[in-house]
């Protein structure tokens, strides 16, 4: 199987060999079978579409198309969460709209009131100098990590990755990506695993052999 991309859809081609005297040929020849199309940004493989392949190229449509559509979204809803908590833009917006408001008030007087509430508003913001005379928390990996299992169960649940293939699902991103947390906390994935980590530290006790 092959892709072409084509804008914002995936073309997808089975490829079969023709060898010489099949049909009358004097020479094998390579022959390209039309599967069917999907956008590029789809999470899902089509249930019309999964029907007409096998499963290896089920798993190739998996790891080309759909793995990266899903990090991508992932991606993206990481950004505007990131957005959602950052003051700055909102700053630079609101200098924007200020600088503007003071070109204005040239024609159109603005009352002492509003000015005196945007000041106060403004000593409310927390700048650097405000944090750096406070003591700052180290961060608590063990506790982050934790938080970040939560959210990995809720996102399950809620259909972030779909449900598993009927077939090829060990070699999904989703089904490897799990094989590894698990060794993570089994402690299967070696010295350098957490368990491992805090057994070292007296934190967990070794399994009984």
């Amino acid at each position: 199987m092959h892709m072409k991309k084509r804008g914002a859809r995936a073309m997808l081609y089975r490829s079969t060999w023709v060898p010489k005297g099949a049909d009358g040929n004097t020479h094998g020849y390579s022959k390209q079978q039309y599967l069917g199309s999907l956008d590029l940004k789809v999470e899902e493989l089509p249930l019309a579409l999964k029907d007409r392949l096998t499963e290896g190229e089920v798993d190739y449509v998996m790891a080309k198309v759909i793995d990266p559509a899903r990090r991508a979204a992932v991606s993206l809803a990481q950004q505007e969460v990131a957005r959602q908590k950052d003051p700055l833009w909102r700053i630079d917006d609101a200098l924007r709209l200020v600088k503007e408001a003071s070109a204005l008030s040239a024609c159109a007087l603005v009352p002492d009131s509003r000015v005196e509430s945007l000041r106060g508003e403004l000593q409310k913001v927390r700048t650097v100098q405000w944090a750096s005379a406070r003591p700052v928390p180290p961060p608590d990996p063990l506790s982050d990590a934790l938080a970040a299992l939560r959210r990995a169960a809720s996102a399950v649940r809620d259909g972030r990755y779909g449900d598993a293939p009927k077939e090829g699902v060990r070699g999904s991103s989703t089904y490897q990506t799990w094989v590894q947390i698990y060794r993570e906390i089994e402690g299967s994935a070696g010295p350098v695993s957490l368990l491992r980590a805090l057994q070292g530290r007296g934190f967990a006790k070794a399994k009984a052999r």
